[in-house]
Parts: C-alpha cells; structure tokens; sequence
C-alpha cells in the first residue's frame, strides 16, 4: 500500500496517502482496488503470499490478468510477476496471462511484445488516473517515461504492450 514509498513519512503516513491516490486513480478508471498485506519496498515469495494471491485472483474470476514482465529491476514488481504467475499455475491456467513493461530500459528490461491493447478510447483516463498518484510526482517522469514507449512503438494512444506467454 505505499508503505515505504514517501521519503519522510511513516509507514501509516505514506499508505494513507498511497491508499487514497489508487482509490481516486481507480475511480477514474471505474475498477475497484485490492490491496494485497505486503509492504511496500519489502514484498516477499513466501507460502502464504502464493496463497494470498491465488485467492485474491480465485474470487474475482478474471477472464484475463496483466502483471509486471518478470526482468524487472524493481524488486517489488518481480515479487508480484513470481505471486501472479504461480497463482496462474495453480489455477489451471484458467485465465489469460499478459505481461507489460514499466518504464522500458530502466526498470522493465528485455521486454519484446507480440500483443498490443488498443486503449485509444481511454488514454486520457489512463493518464489521468496515472496523474492521481502525486506523491509519486508524476509530472516529472510521465511524458519521458510512458511517452518513451508510447514513442518507441509508435502507438501514442495505445498501451500497456502486454506479451503473452505460450503454454
């Protein structure tokens, strides 16, 4: 829940306000959040965080999950890559499994899509929603980090460019 994600704050502090940027970000997007009891900064692989997953994923009966592709420099995102894939697993491979990139080069590395989402009719909300998070100070890195790949696939109002795995 943004735990550790707010330099000078407390644990408390900085999930309340990260709590609050997701929910206003979801209401935008007309999704509801689920929060998972990791901590931010320090997710784990443990037997229960396998199990609290495929839960979480179980009870909401998707048709399809996007998760972080798995070469990611950030360790949290390779935690929920490792969580998300294993719960696809141990559900019988019962919903369709897409990988994206976060900031391609930087933290996401290797990634090759063979899959896109047209998103045109809700970029905008897209962004808008990415703009919620303001302790993040998105300002400062949206249009160089999701411009880039917005750029470098030449699709401006198209993405996540999500890869999905062969069985």
């Amino acid at each position: 829940k943004g735990e550790a994600g707010i330099k000078g704050k407390s644990h408390e502090e900085s999930s309340a306000i990260r709590v609050k940027e997701a929910t206003e970000a979801c209401k935008i997007m007309d999704v509801r959040p689920l929060f998972m009891t990791q901590i931010d900064g320090s997710s784990e692989v443990t037997k229960e965080r396998y199990t609290e997953m495929k839960e979480i994923i179980a009870a909401e009966k998707p048709d399809l999950v996007f998760t972080h592709w798995p070469m990611d420099s950030h360790a949290d995102h390779r935690t929920c890559f490792t969580l998300v894939f294993d719960a696809w697993r141990r559900l019988g491979y019962n919903f369709e499994l897409y990988f994206f990139e976060v900031m391609s080069g930087i933290q996401s590395q290797l990634f090759n899509p063979t899959d896109w989402v047209d998103i045109t009719s809700t970029y905008e909300d897209k962004k808008k929603a990415t703009l919620c998070h303001k302790s993040q100070d998105p300002e400062s890195w949206y249009d160089a980090d999701h411009g880039s790949m917005e750029n470098d696939y030449n699709m401006s109002t198209k993405g996540p460019w999500p890869y999905k795995p062969q069985l």
